[in-house]
């Protein structure tokens, strides 16, 4: 063999470990939320989390912050523009500072109707 076939070899088995290593990292996915504590919320979320844990092999792992301990709306917002949150479950508010749009389901009225505002 020469040199040239050797380090070719030697930088595919590198290449080949890192990319093992990489996928056996787990990715960490905060998510903030208004929901109390303990609430029928919470255990959905958290069922939520352990489905996406089970589904990737425990390469994604949920991180709940429920009862507002990470804010208000807004304050989930900004944190997640600067990385701190990956995710929010959010009201009116928290979608209207992301797009002033989400404001039309604010407006009382607005749907005559339950099954017409699942309809949109």
């Amino acid at each position: 063999m020469t040199t040239a076939r050797v380090r070719n070899g030697f930088l595919l088995a590198a290449a080949i470990l890192v990319g093992v290593e990489a996928a056996a990292q787990t990715t960490p996915v905060k998510l903030a939320t208004l929901v109390p504590d303990g609430s029928l919320w919470h255990q959905a979320l958290k069922e939520m989390g352990s489905a996406w844990q089970e589904k990737t092999q425990g390469r994604v792992v949920l991180k709940l912050y429920p009862g507002g301990v990470a804010g208000d709306d807004p304050d989930m917002v900004r944190k997640m523009r600067i990385g701190q949150l990956q995710a929010a479950s959010l009201t009116v508010i928290g979608l209207a500072e992301i797009d002033a749009g989400f404001n039309v389901f604010a407006i009382p009225l607005f749907f005559d109707s339950s099954e017409r505002c699942a309809t949109c």
